[in-house]
């Protein structure tokens, strides 16, 4: 038989393990706001992904044949009126088609009706001259080299108008997939770097799938070396 001081000791370990193992366990952490950014970054994290796999890690020798624009510009709430509306060679137009006849996205009021889209664009007058001509055939011809990614892709023609809204005076059947949108030139002061390439022939522009006018091509874009461009920045980020 145990003597009374050993009984003692063991009930105390008794009652000390029972009450280790009966104790509320600490109450967890609120998990919804993680949740939320969590959210977030699954949302936002393709197009952040392709921005620095492309520009954030350089291999050596390798050139870009567009500039990256620091600061990038958020232009989807840029308004616009639709002055000639694509009508092939266009996922958009699949996209306008399958929605209600009603529904807003239908009008083109602004560029974030082209939400989830890359938009290459072009801003100039409705006349459209040789470096016009040049410009919608590029393009046309970098949209088609995108292959089975084509349809991720839009082409915009941005006319500044004053007053009256016209048309541009020539469109060829070959850029009938070019959407002809009017602005105003008010609107398009808020692009700086669009104001410092007055008086030169214009550039071409890209807005990334969430509205961010992110890079600019040179006066003489070479289709190819824009094609190879947009096609890293379409298999780093799978949004548009």
């Amino acid at each position: 038989m145990a003597s009374a001081p050993r009984r003692l000791i063991l009930r105390n370990l008794t009652h000390i393990e029972t009450q280790m193992t009966t104790s509320p366990s600490i109450p967890a952490k609120p998990r919804s706001m993680t949740m939320f950014w969590v959210v977030v970054a699954v949302c936002i994290a393709p197009v952040v992904a392709s921005y620095v796999l492309y520009y954030g890690v350089r291999p050596e020798g390798r050139t870009n044949h567009g500039d990256l624009l620091e600061p990038q510009l958020t232009v989807s709430s840029l308004p616009v009126s639709t002055l000639v509306r694509a009508t092939r060679e266009s996922g958009f137009v699949d996209v306008l088609s399958a929605l209600p006849k009603d529904d807003a996205r239908q009008g083109l009021s602004s560029l974030l009706d082209f939400r989830g889209r890359w938009l290459l664009i072009r801003v100039g007058p409705p006349a459209c001259d040789a470096t016009c001509e040049q410009q919608l055939w590029v393009q046309r011809q970098v949209r088609l080299a995108t292959g089975r990614e084509r349809d991720r892709v839009e082409r915009v023609w941005l006319i500044p108008q004053d007053g009256s809204v016209s048309a541009p005076t020539t469109l060829k059947d070959d850029y009938s997939g070019t959407w002809v949108l009017g602005v105003r030139p008010e609107d398009l002061a808020a692009w700086p770097l669009l104001q410092q390439s007055r008086g030169q022939a214009a550039h071409l522009w890209l807005v990334d799938p969430l509205g961010n006018l992110m890079m600019r091509f040179p006066t003489d874009a070479d289709p190819t070396r824009i094609k190879t461009d947009l096609m890293k920045l379409l298999k780093a980020s799978r949004i548009g």
